[in-house]
């Protein structure tokens, strides 16, 4: 199943990651959720499964977060990244690698989850009309993903999202 050497090779031991100068992590989570942290790009993973045992070459996001809660009967899987600067391309980057994992995972286990799709920067603000950019690019990852669950964000705590779309 390609789901096990993500959890054997890709899993961070905490609830936290930073690159291009951005964080992101769940601040205080409760005892009754379950997250995960795997993190999938290779330019910072070389243990990563999708480059190495997929041998995928094409555009990766930073993380996969799985997210649910003990009392609950919903799982969230939640494809982040971190950008710097390229928002289009840190889009890009969550469509290509959803689009990697549906044609890998089985159908059946594709569509029992809630996918969501996560861009966090600090560039969200910066350019010639940020608002009707970010509106286009969310639009496109709910568009891609099929879910609601989608945003793009400065915020680096991202618990009230994961929270949000699986309660």
């Amino acid at each position: 199943m390609p789901f096990n050497p993500l959890v054997i090779k890709a899993i961070k031991s905490k609830l936290y990651h930073q690159e291009s100068g951005v964080v992101v992590r769940v601040i205080d989570p409760s005892d009754d959720e379950r997250i995960a942290f795997f993190e999938l790009d290779g330019a910072n993973n070389p243990q990563t499964p999708i480059t190495n045992d997929w041998n995928y070459r094409g555009k990766i996001c930073d993380l996969l977060i799985f997210y649910s809660k003990k009392s609950g009967n919903k799982q969230l899987l939640c494809l982040v990244e971190l950008e710097g600067e390229n928002l289009e391309d840190g889009v890009e980057q969550i469509v290509q690698t959803y689009q990697l994992l549906k044609d890998k995972f089985n159908s059946r286990i594709f569509r029992q989850v809630i996918w969501g799709g996560y861009l966090c920067s600090n560039q969200l603000g910066h350019g010639q009309s940020p608002q009707v950019r970010n509106k286009r690019l969310k639009k496109r990852l709910v568009d891609e993903l099929h879910s609601r669950a989608c945003d793009l964000s400065k915020t680096s705590d991202i618990g009230p999202f994961l929270r949000k779309y699986c309660p």
